[in-house]
């Protein structure tokens, strides 16, 4: 790796007496037929492991074809993020990552694209010299105000953890950090919005969660001063319902979902513009102080809005536990659940709730032993088709059957019933579900 590095300085990438290899001559005639062939050379060395040689090769084609191909560029890029992560040396990682920025200053010169490239320079800077966060900072942000719903998520994420960085020591103020989360924020809701492919939704979405958590996790989390700031603004824009909006994601960022500000702007944006996530945290709010039939109305609501499938088989879900532990409407949360396993794939975590239902009802489903432990067997039936849904929770799963096994009636308790073990047995009235016998 060594030899790699001395390549790489030794071919005046970035020592600053040698920064004329930087600027562009007019005079160098690219010879195309060579450029490419040292291109391919470069390559092949690189599939072949030799790195070396493909370092070597990729420096003459570098100074000589400045303008011939993007990719020269992206290689270059690559061996470069190689040998700064591989490398010990504070200081020649730091040479190292110039190295890399000069490299992305000179492909905008002959290919364009400064918008997305400065987002990549910003990344990288923010990755590998951190003495660097305000320059990685700035062009970053310059990026995703320019590219908008085009940015790279991975730029947006970044940005608010430079953001978060640069608050956290004063070096930016507290509006300047709530306004690149808005700016992050609202750029992945407008993506998710159009979005339809389930894969990437969920990337948008783990997106969100992240720059959230960043935010949560900032100086910046402090609801008196947070709702402070931000009441200055609902008092003079009370009727903008973009600011009411970005107020309310402000505060949801912050976990101060409990304060009355919260509370008023999210009742406003279901007035004016309802969306499936408001009307999801304004049931989360209503089941809290107890009201049950507005918990369950803005649980409907925010069902009906979300276009996310497996969101809705999670709000399906949400709405049955509070039907049968809060309501104990038992009958309603199983059709609550059954709507639930029509909109997902993982279907585990509903099959885990519906066996914890079941064992619950046990004793209101019937005094009489066999019925009484018909339940049982059901439950047992919703945690083996949980743990074979997901593996991961088998272990939790077991626990629970082994749990409510030895309450499972005695080989002859079954055999007064005319039973045996194994048997397929049905449950009427609204559970209306076949099980299997079992017995201790």
């Amino acid at each position: 790796m060594k030899k790699i590095l001395i390549f790489i300085i030794l071919g005046n990438i970035y020592l600053p007496a040698l920064a004329q290899s930087f600027v562009y001559n007019s005079n160098i005639s690219n010879d195309s037929l060579k450029c490419l062939q040292n291109i391919s050379v470069y390559r092949e060395f690189k599939k072949m492991k030799l790195t070396e040689n493909a370092v070597e090769t990729w420096k003459k084609v570098y100074n000589n074809c400045p303008g011939y191909k993007k990719i020269i560029y992206q290689d270059g890029a690559k061996f470069l993020i190689q040998s700064i992560k591989n490398e010990q040396n504070t200081k020649i990682k730091k040479q190292l990552t110039d190295s890399l920025m000069h490299l992305y200053a000179k492909r905008i010169k002959y290919f364009g694209e400064e918008d997305y490239i400065k987002g990549r320079m910003g990344l990288d800077l923010y990755l590998y010299d951190k003495e660097k966060t305000k320059e990685a900072y700035k062009l970053m942000l310059y990026s995703v105000q320019k590219l908008k719903e085009k940015s790279s998520l991975t730029v947006i994420n970044t940005l608010m953890a430079a953001s978060a960085d640069l608050y956290n020591k004063s070096t930016i103020k507290l509006e300047e950090f709530i306004d690149n989360y808005l700016l992050s924020y609202n750029i992945l809701d407008k993506n998710l919005q159009k979005q339809t492919d389930a894969k990437k939704s969920k990337q948008i979405l783990y997106t969100r969660k992240s720059i959230k958590k960043i935010f949560s996790k900032s100086t910046a989390n402090q609801c008196d001063k947070l709702i402070q700031v931000l009441n200055k603004k609902i008092n003079t824009q009370a009727d903008d319902i973009k600011v009411v909006k970005n107020i309310n994601i402000v505060l949801q960022a912050a976990n101060c979902i409990q304060s009355d500000l919260f509370y008023q702007t999210a009742l406003k944006i279901d007035k004016i513009k309802p969306d499936a996530e408001t009307a999801y945290l304004l049931a989360g709010i209503e089941l809290e102080k107890n009201n049950y039939n507005k918990a369950g109305f803005y649980f409907r609501k925010a069902i009906r809005l979300q276009n996310i499938n497996y969101l809705k088989s999670k709000y399906y879900n949400d709405l049955a536990i509070m039907q049968y532990t809060r309501l104990k409407q038992f009958d309603e949360a199983q059709k609550s659940f059954e709507s639930a396993l029509l909109y997902t794939n993982n279907r585990a975590k509903t099959y885990f709730l519906m066996a914890e239902m079941y064992a619950a009802y046990q004793k209101k489903f019937s005094k009489k032993d066999l019925e009484y432990n018909a339940l049982l067997w059901l439950a047992i039936d919703y945690y083996l088709k949980a743990k074979k849904a997901n593996p991961k929770i088998a272990e939790k799963a077991d626990e629970k059957i082994a749990y409510y096994r030895a309450y499972l009636p005695q080989k002859e308790d079954v055999f007064f019933y005319g039973l045996k073990p194994g048997q397929a047995y049905k449950i009427g009235g609204w559970i209306n579900k076949s099980t299997t016998v079992r017995v201790r």
